[in-house]
């Protein structure tokens, strides 16, 4: 039995009503075990405790689930900061995989593309604003959705093999997001590229939903959560091209995942319009009894808002997940960050090979001089070159093949270092 305790001030508002009674207080507390749901006194925690037993105890196990990943991302990225070698081995139902060992029978032979984007799944972690975080490793995703497209049948039949159930929940998690960089991107390629990896993590998820029959509640729990993100990205990209109607068959899914599993009012991003525009209570019967013209109105809401918020897509959203251009040769990047930011004028070091050793402690000043003089002279070259003036600190993203090319001005006579 659980029990309720004091929250610091503040707290009290988290919780929309007791979950009991449904009375609207500010006095309601939350369960002090897993802090889902919120109760205005201690009959109410009582009796409600038969209901809530099962949604506590799979909070709870989520929690640790969460604790345990996030522990291992932090080891991995110690690992990495220390320059330690990364090595990831595998169990399948076929045999255990990893560097130097010969691949079982039924185990893809590419299966280290899985690995490696895993791992780096595992260790992007959660983006700060206007920073990538997992989204980041595009270039490693893509490989192994790639592959995935190249063999289907081998994967999939991997996939089908109940012990390989992991592997079936990690693929959805990166094919998940490889498809909100897509949808981020929002060109009319990346949105067709978009829809093709959230079809192949939809195949990959019925994979992992039979082999989820008769598994324990958190196994489900993932499942169903999984199930739910993925659906989420194909709403947005719907609303994103002006598809309403799929949107409106996709909301009554959404919202029934944040209502079967308790989803706070503030972490909801579907449940909360039915009592916000509507003015119903948010629970299943009200999700019944939801007509098709309360849908509609309901996901068309968004576009009611003041101008400006209605986007789809953020512009800091496509910004971030935008392909750049060389600033020498004018290609653009295949996947995020390809290319290599450069400060230009902070990195570009001169070495004058035409001065005497015998000169003496004249050498520096001269070799100063000419540096001077070179820069000057070149200016216009590295001008012309990027293709507009190169300013102090100035921030470029240079094709690894656009060093060479720079090395080549006044070779005669400076040798020049060219830093990323």
């Amino acid at each position: 039995m659980t029990t309720t305790t004091e929250e610091p001030i503040g707290a009290a508002r988290t919780y929309r009503c007791c979950a009991a009674c449904g009375i609207d207080t500010t006095m309601i507390r939350g369960c002090s075990r897993c802090r889902t749901v919120g109760y205005c006194g201690r009959d109410c925690q009582r009796g409600h405790w038969k209901d809530h037993k099962r949604v506590c105890d799979d909070a709870i196990e989520d929690k640790n689930l969460v604790k345990a990943a996030k522990a291992v991302s932090k080891n991995v990225k110690k690992a990495k900061k220390a320059g330690m070698p990364t090595m990831t081995i595998s169990m399948t139902a076929f045999g255990m995989v990893g560097p130097g060992m010969p691949i079982p029978d039924g185990v893809p032979p590419n299966f280290s593309l899985k690995q490696a984007a895993l791992l780096q799944f595992t260790t992007g972690g959660p983006s700060r604003p206007n920073e990538l975080g997992n989204l980041q490793y595009e270039a490693c995703y893509r490989a192994y959705y790639d592959d995935i497209c190249e063999s289907t049948s081998i994967w999939m039949t991997f996939f089908d093999h109940p012990y390989n159930y992991e592997h079936a929940e990690h693929t959805c998690g990166i094919l998940g997001t490889l498809a909100t960089v897509y949808r981020q991107r929002a060109t009319d390629e990346s949105n067709k590229e978009c829809k093709a990896v959230l079809d192949m993590e939809e195949e990959v998820l019925k994979r992992y939903r039979r082999s989820s029959i008769g598994a324990n509640r958190a196994q489900i729990h993932c499942c169903d959560a999984i199930e739910y993100k993925m659906k989420m990205i194909q709403n947005n990209l719907a609303f994103q091209l002006g598809q309403y109607e799929t949107c409106m068959s996709l909301f009554r899914d959404l919202a029934g995942f944040e209502q079967k599993y308790n989803i706070s009012y503030e972490e909801q991003n579907f449940l909360f319009m039915v009592e916000a525009i509507l003015g119903k209570p948010p629970n299943a019967a009200s999700l019944g009894a939801l007509t098709d013209y309360e849908v509609r109105e309901m996901v068309m809401a968004p576009l009611k808002l003041p101008t400006g918020r209605q986007r789809a897509v953020s512009e800091k959203e496509q910004q971030r997940v935008a392909l750049l251009a060389c600033a020498g040769c004018g290609k653009s990047e295949s996947t995020i960050r390809s290319f290599k930011a450069v400060h230009v004028a902070n990195q570009l070091f001169f070495v004058v090979k035409s001065v005497n050793d015998s000169l003496g402690s004249r050498k520096e000043d001269l070799q100063h001089k000419q540096k001077v003089e070179f820069q000057r002279e070149n200016n216009n070259a590295l001008q012309k070159h990027f293709g507009a003036a190169v300013r102090l600190d100035e921030q470029l993203y240079v094709d690894v093949s656009t060093r060479d090319k720079i090395s080549d001005y006044g070779a005669d006579s400076v040798h020049i270092v060219y830093e990323y």
